[in-house]
């Protein structure tokens, strides 16, 4: 079983600095939910390769994963 946090209380973060909070608090995943800088409801997503990457590198520095 993996135990996600829902990162909506800590929305005020960019999406690089997220994983670094969250492993902070003791979790090794976290639930990715939509959010106005990457991912937004309804909307064309904000992703673009050099995005993507920098997001991954910061989970995997932080070694937080996004279950699956």
């Amino acid at each position: 079983m993996k135990l996600a946090i829902d990162p909506f209380m800590h929305r005020q973060l960019s999406l690089e600095a997220l994983p670094a909070e969250v492993a902070g608090l003791g979790y090794e995943w976290v639930e990715l939910s939509p959010r106005a800088d990457f991912l937004e409801w309804f909307k064309a997503p904000r992703v673009f390769p050099d995005r993507i990457r920098t997001v991954k590198r910061a989970f995997a520095d932080a070694g937080v994963g996004i279950p699956g």
